[in-house]
């Protein structure tokens, strides 16, 4: 929360009006998250529903979209760093910042594409615990960004200390999923998983 809304000098009228601009930013980016998931989550279907069906030197038929970013990692790996950048050089130029975001919300959903098909297709083969693992992974994470930010308002804590923890984490993220590419490993995958949530966890506070 704001510090000013804690100065025992701010009169009533103003320590409303503190509120109500704090209220006011949650709620544009509570709402910038929630279209940038739903961006992303239509990206992945479209890339895993559409286009007829692309047959694999292993004899595996796959939409043509997933079917590119398998063929092509490190194309997708540059263009979606690059949009990141890119998101982040003009955060701070109205209209053109929330277009940066979007456009790169589909680019993680086309990226995220082969995992959720390749996932949802193994579950309907029993190879899951769940029948619906994409659905629950998907309620499992907004339960999760949903308490974090809670904690974050609630407490009132500076958070801003984790900025140099969270970049050298991200980093290591990146270079680990490159390492993937070449060594493979589920136990590996599941390692660079399993850091990235914490590494996401940390971002949701932080921010």
């Amino acid at each position: 929360m704001h510090p000013a809304s804690h100065d025992p000098f701010l009169r009533p009228v103003e320590i409303r009006d503190t509120v109500l601009d704090q209220s006011s930013f949650l709620r544009k980016v509570y709402l910038l998250v929630t279209g940038s998931v739903l961006v992303s989550g239509a990206a992945a279907a479209f890339a895993t529903l559409s286009g007829p069906p692309v047959v694999t030197t292993s004899g595996l038929a796959i939409p043509p979209l997933v079917a590119l970013v398998l063929a092509h990692p490190f194309i997708a790996i540059i263009a979606l760093l690059g949009a990141t950048f890119g998101a982040s050089a003009v955060s701070r130029k109205p209209g053109l910042n929330v277009a940066a975001l979007f456009g790169l919300a589909a680019l993680i959903g086309l990226y995220i594409a082969p995992v959720v098909y390749f996932t949802q297709l193994r579950a309907g083969d029993g190879a899951s615990l769940s029948p619906q693992p994409v659905l629950h992974a998907f309620l499992v994470a907004a339960a999760g960004f949903g308490g974090l930010s809670a904690y974050a308002v609630v407490s009132r804590r500076d958070f801003s200390n984790l900025a140099g923890f969270l970049t050298m984490g991200l980093f290591v993220v990146i270079g680990a999923s490159l390492l993937k590419l070449f060594f493979g490993g589920s136990l590996f995958g599941l390692a660079i998983a399993s850091a990235t949530v914490l590494l996401v966890g940390g971002f949701v506070l932080y921010d």
